[in-house]
């Protein structure tokens, strides 16, 4: 196992991740609307107005305020961005047509984007969006232009990273043989360039397990030898709660003993602390609660160990938010007034309001929505990596939260509330899917 500087690859890492929801309206005007969104956007509004109450907590009426919302983004990029989820809402509401058209006006408005980086941030949005929805001709056509453009960017180490989120992006879509054959021709000299692989096929290994091939995600686990170890780790871990789900329950033992032994040999308790949280999740979701705690009390035990006061309060919010995705709430709670302490000796401000955006997104994932409005009211409203505001990016995870807590109309009133758009459509777009499936994950607290 290779000793890796896991600090500089965790800010490598960030570093690139932060650069980065009506049966009345269905009908041919309304999806007009949509793909002319930005020029009608007073039209829009009166339409909505007309349809449905405010606050409405029909599906159909929160994607009618989704579309709205998406009709106020000017920029090609936020519009991208938000509308990408606005997709993956229409088709959890079984309206499938729209949300190909909004992905193709979406691909449309790709070539306007001037700056290359955020250019292919747009085209992976859109090709990972079009993969779920399955939209697999779509995803590949877009998949086959992001590359073009990636392989123009002269950082090496930007390239791996981004080709390697394509050939994830070309596995969702069903192309597994041309997605591992992508990953293994990923080359790089840098620590960061190892990690962006194993990252890589991690994500690959996943989607073949999903597809019941555990014989190729083994093969594929094996190939994930360098770079950061806590990818070695998620892997098997990832891997083994999809083979409990299939009764492969040897398989699942297995990868998890593996797994176990290779968290526990890293040197940063930020990463510990989430392959140790991620065993936990899967032994919970595979039946066996005993050994799931334990797993959780060791993964809060080692984010003592993380090397900054942001790391030590982001690692325990997020055991925090394990541990809700498992529907321990009482258990996630008790962990974000620890996490919030730590969080207030952050000597950055920076992360110190980055630390509170992750832990207010926790608590409501947990309930704890006393926690969740407290920190609301201390982050600025500020542009922060690809959230056009740090405070509207909260308001959206905590409107999740209170739709998953059974409180949607709060949720859908604190998401309308939200000041910038791009935002307001993600918090809309994710209550939606939520509704079409209760017990979905809470979404990565990354920017």
């Amino acid at each position: 196992m290779n000793s890796i500087n896991s600090e500089q690859v965790l800010q490598a890492s960030e570093a690139l991740t932060l650069k980065k929801i009506s049966k009345d309206l269905l009908t041919a005007s309304a999806l007009l609307a949509l793909t002319a969104a930005c020029a009608a956007p007073q039209a829009s509004t009166e339409a909505l107005a007309l349809t449905c109450p405010q606050n409405d907590v029909r599906q159909s009426c929160i994607l009618g305020a989704a579309g709205t919302a998406l009709a106020e983004i000017e920029d090609d990029r936020d519009w991208i961005a938000a509308a990408a989820e606005y997709a993956l809402a229409l088709d959890a509401s079984s309206r499938e047509a729209e949300a190909r058209a909004t992905l193709n006006t979406a691909l449309d408005k790709t070539s306007a984007i001037a700056d290359t980086g955020k250019q292919v941030a747009a085209l992976l949005d859109i090709a990972n969006a079009a993969a779920e929805i399955g939209a697999s001709d779509l995803a590949l056509q877009v998949i086959a232009t992001g590359e073009g453009i990636v392989r123009q960017i002269g950082s090496e180490d930007k390239q791996v990273d981004l080709l390697g989120k394509f050939a994830s992006a070309q596995a969702a879509s069903g192309e597994i043989k041309q997605a591992l054959a992508k990953a293994g021709a990923l080359r790089g000299e840098s620590e960061n360039a190892a990690s962006f692989k194993a990252r890589t096929l991690r994500e690959i290994a996943v989607h073949q397990a999903k597809a019941g091939d555990f014989s190729g995600a083994a093969q594929t686990i094996s190939k994930i030898t360098d770079g950061l170890t806590y990818y070695w780790s998620t892997a098997r871990s990832d891997v083994a709660e999809l083979a409990f789900a299939a009764g492969e329950k040897s398989l699942a033992n297995r990868w998890l003993a593996e797994a176990d032994k290779i968290a526990r040999a890293q040197d940063d308790g930020y990463f510990i602390a989430g392959a140790l949280r991620d065993i936990g999740k899967a032994r919970y979701r595979g039946g066996e609660r005993e050994a799931a705690m334990r797993y959780f009390e060791d993964a809060k035990d080692a984010t003592a160990n993380a090397k900054s006061a942001q790391h030590k309060a982001r690692s325990l919010s997020r055991v925090g938010t394990g541990l809700a995705d498992c529907g321990l709430y009482a258990e996630a709670q008790q962990v974000i007034p620890a996490a919030r302490e730590r969080a207030d000796q952050a000597k950055s401000p920076i992360f110190k309001n980055f630390s509170f955006y992750e832990i207010a997104g926790s608590a409501a994932f947990a309930g704890d929505f006393n926690t969740a409005n407290q920190l609301i009211a201390l982050i600025p409203d500020m542009q922060f990596s690809n959230a056009t505001s740090l405070k509207g990016a909260t308001k959206r995870d905590v409107a999740w939260g209170l739709a998953r807590h059974g409180q949607t109309q709060s949720g859908v009133v604190m998401a309308s509330g939200i000041a910038k758009p791009r935002e307001r459509v993600q918090a809309l777009s994710r209550i939606v899917r939520l509704l079409a499936e209760p017990k979905m994950d809470a979404f990565p607290r990354y920017l």
